[in-house]
């Protein structure tokens, strides 16, 4: 994991969004965890975000060991959890521990790996890449905000072309003037 948390600039200019159906070419390089800022460029241009960092910072190995909680938590590295078995519930997101470019079509370009703790106390390490889930992600890291408790839940309403976006919303209590949460 990196450990700069500057805020990076991109140099594209805001742009139309493409006649539906074409190719979108653009792509915004990345070398770590995306800023707020490369984040909210590419969902404004319509561009993609393009990992091109280091290998390492693809390694979920750091995280695993600072994170393990149980020796069985040591094994869990070797495969990711799927987000969607996980929508509804409450979840306890540790860290952002690796980008990954995507090789969905339609995303952002690339995607998140968090370790994440259940309601039940098992720790997970799944794959979030659905453009909510970046954009809060990714300024939860660069404030240095994790822990922070979020649910991913696929909207029940689709958009105009069938598609059931993924929302990200908080789920952290909040203190409230006076006391007491909320």
């Amino acid at each position: 994991m990196a450990t700069s948390k500057a805020v990076a600039r991109t140099s594209q200019a805001p742009r139309k969004a493409p006649p539906r159906g074409e190719m979108v070419t653009a792509s915004i390089a990345i070398d770590t965890i995306p800023t707020r800022q490369q984040v909210a460029d590419a969902i404004r241009n319509h561009s993609k975000l393009y990992f091109d960092g280091d290998e390492a910072e693809g390694s979920m190995l750091p995280a695993l060991l600072e994170n393990a909680q149980r020796p069985e938590d040591l094994f869990s590295a070797s495969s990711l959890d799927k987000l969607e078995d996980h929508f509804g519930e409450e979840l306890k997101i540790l860290s952002v521990d690796a980008v990954r470019n995507s090789d969905f079509k339609d995303s952002l370009g690339v995607y998140l790996i968090v370790t994440a703790v259940s309601v039940e106390g098992e720790i997970l390490h799944l794959p979030v890449g659905h453009s909510s889930g970046l954009a809060v992600l990714s300024g939860l890291y660069e404030m240095d905000a994790f822990p922070w408790v979020i649910v991913f839940e696929r909207s029940e309403k689709p958009t105009k072309t069938g598609f059931y976006p993924i929302n990200t919303t908080s789920a952290q209590p909040y203190e409230v003037a006076g006391g007491g949460t909320f």
